[in-house]
């Protein structure tokens, strides 16, 4: 539990003090998050939701934030030309 209240204490900073940027929490402790939440998310939606509707609302707001980037991450790692990653603004430079 002690884990739980630690990535919902992490949410909390992340989504209302603005103290830490999503990138820097996904490159120290994402995989850790994502997988606690993959095994607590059953639990925290039923049963803890059923006694606080805002039971570890942060963790998961935190869980489908470090999601979001992951998914942003692998999006532009197809983004591929000529096998090497270019940003977007080089490519357009090239035309």
């Amino acid at each position: 539990m002690a884990l739980l209240n630690f990535f919902e204490g992490l949410g909390t900073i992340a989504r209302h003090q603005h103290g830490l940027r999503i990138k820097v929490i996904d490159e120290f402790w994402g995989t850790g998050i994502l997988d606690v939440w993959k095994l607590w998310k059953p639990e925290i939606r039923g049963a803890l939701r059923q006694h606080s509707a805002t039971a570890f609302r942060n963790f998961e707001f935190l869980a489908e934030a470090v999601e979001r980037r992951r998914d942003r991450q692998e999006l532009k790692k197809r983004y591929v030309t000529g096998g090497i990653f270019r940003p977007r603004r080089q490519l357009r430079r090239d035309r």
